[in-house]
């Protein structure tokens, strides 16, 4: 008899250390899991307060530039004004010369017995230069306004843009023509690793769709983003018929 319960007494011995083995075995594995957790916690927070700062940079940069516009329409307007005035100076510069010619032409039997025809030549000609240096200036302020409405128009497509990424940032929006690939898939957490992040126009927040053989299986909805990766949680209720998501499948923005 005592040789039974010493058996039994071993055996609760090695089943109450083999348990708190694989006990401690499954805590150490949890804290392993949440130390992970806490890192990307952490890189996740660090991620936002930098995209925080861009976007706070980006909204600087689209005032000034637009600031920048209000500026160079205004020289612009001005700069039209004063080429309107200059094309009207010339054209009653133009309109005296023909008078002058005129006069001249008329006249130059009479004036032939009342002095020397040099000098009225020399005068003609001095009204036809200076009528070419107007010319010329006009052709030169024409210049300006063609190379100042070019860079009016360049500012107006780089609002346009700073425009769209602030619109997308506001509403959670990845880019429409989004092309990125899972390249990593946590099961047990249930988040995936994207192939693509800030510099493909994923934008943290937003929902994206899993696509396989052009079907729609699955959604996901971006946590984090760095300029080449991006992490996201998988949409449970979004899973199509006990489909699970892959690494390889192809994911693009949401139209919802």
């Amino acid at each position: 008899m005592a040789n039974a319960f010493g058996i039994i007494t071993a055996l609760v011995l090695a089943a109450t250390a083999f348990f708190g083995l694989k006990n401690k075995a499954a805590l150490a594995d949890q804290k392993d899991a949440l130390a992970s957790e806490e890192r990307k916690l952490e890189l996740n927070k660090k991620v936002f307060e930098e995209r925080k700062a861009d976007l706070a940079k980006l909204e600087e940069e689209t005032k000034l530039a637009n600031e920048e516009n209000v500026v160079l329409t205004e020289k612009l307007d001005a700069q039209l004004a004063s080429n309107k005035s200059l094309e009207t100076e010339i054209e009653d510069k133009k309109s005296v010369a023909e008078s002058k010619k005129v006069a001249v032409e008329e006249g130059k039997d009479k004036l032939i017995n009342f002095g020397n025809l040099d000098d009225l030549k020399l005068n003609l000609e001095k009204l036809r230069t200076d009528l070419a240096t107007l010319e010329g200036e006009l052709i030169v302020k024409d210049s300006e306004i063609q190379t100042r409405t070019a860079v009016n128009s360049t500012h107006q497509l780089e609002n346009a843009a700073l425009d769209d990424v602030l619109k997308r940032y506001s509403q959670k929006q990845s880019v429409p023509n989004l092309n990125a690939r899972v390249s990593r898939v946590v099961s047990d957490l249930g988040f995936v690793i994207l192939s693509g992040g800030d510099n493909a126009g994923i934008i943290r927040d937003s929902v994206l769709e899993v696509q396989r053989d052009g079907a729609i299986i699955g959604k996901l909805k971006v946590t984090g983003t760095e300029p080449t990766a991006a992490a996201a949680t998988i949409i449970p209720d979004s899973l199509e018929g006990g489909e699970q998501v892959r690494v390889g499948d192809t994911v693009v923005a949401s139209n919802s």
